[in-house]
């Protein structure tokens, strides 16, 4: 048996492609080339080059799905009509960029699946059958399983390839492992991919095909069938709420179930095929009292924590389910091209606009938050009043916290900043202090020290020297010189230096130094928080960062004057107070007779 490789054939298909999808293959090449770019770069600016990278990645499906659609004109007839979709894809880099990470993945997501959904429509066409839009589609999706086959072999292959050459000859190729990567999983997945895209004209249903879906799609969505309708009947003997996670259960059933009917859609009329025909429109009867049942799942959610773009999300799709659940299953409508277009639909209301996640979520969550401050009388006239004396229960506090913390983290500080006085506004480098950090600032201005955490309630801040590497010493004569890593709870460390004798420790919230048995001692904690004008209800989970200048201790006895140059340092909560945790810092030593 002969194995012969035409490789006219195959640089023929790959010119092809490139004519037929020249913008989908280009947004490949410069996404790749700006990943092997952000491998160079500090995070501060990835950041500033990553809307462009997310927006090449849509790219590629985008155009993807336009080549298709314009596949019978000629090359340059497409081209033109190609280049219309470029404005959309500054519409989405305008859409990702300078958007908290939160809104940007859950935008790019949406995106994506927007995208894809319009590849699996461009393949129509006017006056085509159903069976045939089937069959474009399942070329779609083996196209797709053959690429990603031939890339996971290709990437593998060279990897040993590298590795055996790094072994033999002893030469290290860095960061030539991830570029392969990058390589492949763009250019040659995309190219290799659009390669062997075609018009389809004649279905062909695949002996293989039959016998998976028969013996294993089939199997697996009568499993999760029993599962889930025993947890529903739970349901009603307990007479209790579903638990939040059987919502993806219920997606994973509901994926699984529309995609084996979608996949034997072909045969399902066909006279020996029965189980088939039962199980393609048993599945969307089986499914709409599990759609009920998520219903609850997520008004149960929503009703304790608020709306986000998640569970928003998650709404969405319920109500999607339950549409196709009732026109495939009780209309026994066959028309499939309305699962991507219905689906499609849904993916882009949610990018933006007033029914978008983003929106929804924030007019939920603003709500939330102005009645729970007018429930403890805190808002008077649209405005939050400051009350330091007020003492709040644990569960009240939450109810604030909560919807504060999400607008925090989505970045409303606009919408907060009209209802908060100039002392507790979010401007300037607060903005950059997380939404934990800015909550904990904001209900610190507004309700001050009163608000305290439990005693059984733990938590932990960072804090750090600015510059991290490099300092400048004390100006004076020193004697010694030594650096002190007190990474433990109660760290201790005993030092011998001649005629002087140290015990450095730190303890509940002192730093004590023993000098051949006499002891000093500061309040670090306090004296901290009093250089960095910080009170303990405004800490937040982020580092804080602090001056050379503030971060000079002095110490002194009769034997020894001490400078202690702090690099950074943990505290914990501890029987609702505040304990140093960790500790590292330079001593200068001078001695005094």
């Amino acid at each position: 048996m002969r194995f012969k490789i035409n490789i006219s054939e195959l640089t023929g298909s790959l010119s092809q492609a490139m004519v037929r999808f020249p913008l989908a293959i280009v947004c490949a090449v410069l996404a790749a080339l700006l990943n092997n770019y952000m491998l160079e770069i500090d995070s501060s600016e990835i950041q500033d080059i990553l809307p462009t990278v997310l927006s090449l990645i849509l790219g590629i499906s985008l155009f993807t799905a336009l080549g298709l659609r314009l596949y019978s004109l000629s090359p340059l007839k497409s081209l033109i009509f190609q280049l219309l979709g470029v404005p959309i894809l500054i519409l989405c880099y305008l859409l990702l960029d300078t958007q908290p990470e939160e809104i940007q993945i859950g935008r790019f997501v949406l995106l994506v699946v927007l995208f894809h959904l319009l590849v699996s429509l461009s393949v129509y066409r006017p006056g085509q059958s159903l069976n045939v839009f089937w069959q474009a589609n399942q070329a779609l999706l083996l196209r797709l399983l053959n690429t990603a086959f031939y890339s996971m072999v290709l990437y593998g292959g060279l990897s040993l390839a590298l590795l055996a050459i790094d072994l033999l000859f002893g030469i290290d190729f860095d960061k030539v492992y991830i570029r392969l990567f990058i390589f492949i999983a763009y250019v040659f997945n995309t190219w290799f991919f659009v390669a062997g895209l075609k018009e389809e004209t004649e279905v062909h249903f695949p002996k293989g095909l039959r016998i998976f879906t028969q013996f294993v799609l089939i199997p697996l969505v009568l499993i999760y069938f029993l599962i889930l309708y025993a947890y529903a009947g739970k349901i009603i003997v307990t007479w209790s709420w579903p638990i939040g996670w059987v919502s993806n259960l219920i997606l994973g059933f509901s994926i699984t179930g529309i995609l084996v009917y979608l996949l034997v859609y072909p045969i399902l009329d066909e006279s020996e095929n029965r189980l088939m025909r039962l199980t393609g429109r048993g599945i969307f009867i089986a499914l709409f009292p599990l759609v009920i049942m998520m219903s609850l799942a997520v008004l149960r959610r929503i009703s304790d924590y608020g709306v986000t773009e998640e569970r928003y999300y998650l709404s969405n799709l319920t109500v999607w389910l339950a549409f196709i659940s009732v026109f495939f299953g009780f209309f026994r409508s066959k028309n499939i091209r309305l699962i991507p277009l219905s689906l499609a639909l849904i993916a882009l209301l949610n990018v933006y606009g007033p029914l978008s996640g983003e929106s929804v979520s924030k007019r939920n969550q603003f709500a939330r938050l102005e009645k729970a401050l007018s429930d403890n009388q805190l808002m008077e006239e649209g405005q939050w009043r400051a009350m330091p004396d007020k003492v709040l229960s644990k569960e009240e506090y939450e109810r604030i916290e909560g919807p504060l913390r999400y607008l925090l983290s989505r970045h409303h500080f606009t919408e907060l900043n009209a209802i908060l006085p100039d002392s507790a506004q979010i401007a300037g480098e607060n903005t950059h202090k997380g939404p934990y950090g800015n909550s904990r600032f904001i209900l610190g201005q507004m309700l001050g020290e009163s608000v305290t955490l439990g005693e059984d309630e733990w938590r932990s801040y960072s804090f750090r020297r600015k510059g991290g590497i490099g300092f400048k010493p004390p100006v004076g004569n020193f004697d010694l010189f030594f650096h002190v890593r007190g990474h433990h709870y109660r760290g201790e460390e005993e030092l011998n230096y001649g005629d002087l004798d140290f015990n450095l420790n730190h303890e509940g919230k002192s730093l004590i130094v023993e000098v051949n048995g006499e002891r000093m001692e500061v309040n670090l904690v306090d004296e901290m928080l009093r250089r960095l004008h910080l009170k303990p209800a405004q800490l937040g989970a982020y580092a804080y960062e602090f001056s050379e200048e503030q971060a000079l201790i002095k110490l002194a006895n009769s034997r020894v004057e001490l400078q202690i140059l702090l690099d950074e340092f943990s505290l914990n909560t501890e029987g609702g107070g505040l304990v140093i945790s960790n500790m590292e810092y330079f001593v200068w030593v001078k001695k005094l007779n």
